[in-house]
């Protein structure tokens, strides 16, 4: 597989996991007290803002990111780590 789209793809999933791991968390933090999260059709839009800005994430990020000349897991990984890194920084400065 071409390590561009390699690449892109690890980024834009470590930036989409960054994006859902608070509801993931809130899930399951629900499940451990035994409550259940009833399905809302606002998670539905919910999930599309947070697909919409996880690509628009990546796409701004990805031209700084260089792209290593090893195995696709490797760059997978180095990808992935910097697509949640770069998003955790994006979040933390909206945030504040």
């Amino acid at each position: 597989m071409n390590p561009t789209i390699i690449a892109f793809l690890g980024v834009f999933l470590g930036v989409f996991f960054r994006t859902v791991l608070p509801y993931i968390r809130k899930m399951k933090e629900a499940e451990e007290r035994g409550e259940r999260l009833p399905f809302d059709f606002k998670y539905l839009g919910t999930a599309i803002f947070a697909f919409m800005v996880s690509l628009t994430v990546t796409l701004l990020t990805f031209p700084a990111f260089v792209i290593p000349e090893q195995a696709g897991i490797y760059i997978f990984c180095s990808a992935f780590g910097f697509g949640y890194a770069s998003n955790d920084v994006i979040n933390e400065v909206i945030a504040t």
